[in-house]
């Protein structure tokens, strides 16, 4: 199946509790730019957001009463991936995968060594679905297929590639990783190069994530910064009424033309 037909087919599937999607006549995923992350929700619990790159509202996406996070949009900009009420101390949880265009879900319970998943990433070619778990690491195939985790040992072909999937890699080619910073004992936001030179982005800036080839992002006194790659004037996204404690996210830079 060629990707544009695999993509077609997911955009269309019916999954499980098909709905209207929040981002209907609000932001077209897939098309423009736009965030997906983490934040409180009406009921205080840890709920999910998207907001476009230029800022606006925060539009809430998911009600549900468990907890989620880690999102990952998909190379599409159409499929969310995240964790949906697992937690640090041994909760257990699911991986879920969310039609952004429809609003349909699918999902997967954690168990075993991903019982305690933390991050997830999707494949450059978007078939496939990695998720962290301390120091393991796992693969699913991603819809049309059925999610389905499988163990990725350290000496796998394929372990190179989902780790950079699942860390913030900057540039494109990629010419360094964001992180906390080791120096300011997992503080702020830190890019390392590949020769392990460290340099410090934003002393009081946190969980960093990819913003396009030429940028990088992290949440800083609970907004959005934008910082350039090659230099010059980091930007805020200028939201509309931002929800409380906002983390974790996931960028999409939309269609290229």
């Amino acid at each position: 199946m060629t990707r544009a037909a695999a993509v077609l087919l997911a955009t269309a599937l019916p999954l499980a509790g098909c709905r209207l999607s929040p981002l209907t006549n609000r932001i077209a995923a897939g098309e423009q730019p736009f965030v997906v992350f983490v934040a409180a929700g009406r009921a205080g619990g840890a709920d999910l957001f998207a907001v476009g790159a230029e800022g606006g509202e925060a539009i809430q996406i998911t009600f549900t009463l468990a907890p989620e996070r880690a999102p990952a949009l998909d190379p599409t900009g159409v499929m969310l991936g995240f964790i949906r009420g697992a937690t640090q101390d041994g909760g257990a949880g699911y991986l879920v995968v969310m039609n952004l265009r429809n609003g349909a879900e699918r999902d997967l319970a954690l168990g075993g060594g991903a019982r305690h998943a933390e991050r997830v990433g999707w494949s450059e070619g978007d078939a496939t679905l990695y998720v962290r778990a301390g120091d393991s690491v796992w693969r699913s195939p991603a819809p049309p297929a059925a999610l389905a985790l499988e163990p990725l040992p350290r000496e796998h072909p394929r372990r190179a590639r989902a780790d950079s999937a699942l860390g913030v890699l900057l540039g494109r080619p990629a010419l360094a990783r964001a992180g906390p910073c080791d120096s300011l004992g997992g503080r702020g936001v830190c890019a390392t190069l590949p020769n392990g030179t460290r340099q410090l982005l934003a002393a009081e800036g946190k969980d960093p994530f990819r913003w396009g080839a030429d940028s990088v992002a992290y949440f800083l006194d609970g907004q959005i910064e934008v910082r350039p790659l090659g230099g010059g004037r980091a930007r805020r996204v200028e939201w509309v009424r931002p929800p409380a404690n906002p983390r974790g996210a996931s960028y999409h830079p939309g269609r290229r033309p």
